[in-house]
């Protein structure tokens, strides 16, 4: 994926508002879209070519996904993930 504006506008939107607050809340999200749209871990994991760990250590909130990862499962759930300004 080419770096540009969509990666450093994110990148300054997570730092703004703090890593933990987002972290939590966009866990909240994917947990929410993932299991609304019937995928397993595995499944989503697949589809953005990561390991199931990836994704389940992003839902419970123990490793913050890198940009290009948090892209491809909003493509993949249709949702964005990451608050707008810290809100929820």
């Amino acid at each position: 994926m080419k770096k540009g504006k969509t990666s450093r506008s994110l990148r300054q939107r997570l730092n703004k508002s703090g890593r933990k607050t987002d972290l939590k809340q966009i866990a909240k999200n994917l947990i929410i879209s993932r299991k609304s749209m019937g995928l397993t871990q595995k499944e989503l994991a697949d589809r953005c070519g990561v390991t199931s760990i990836t994704i389940h250590n992003i839902e419970n909130r123990k490793h913050f996904p890198h940009t290009s990862t948090l892209i491809c499962i909003s493509i993949q759930l249709g949702v964005n993930l990451v608050p707008k300004n810290g809100k929820k």
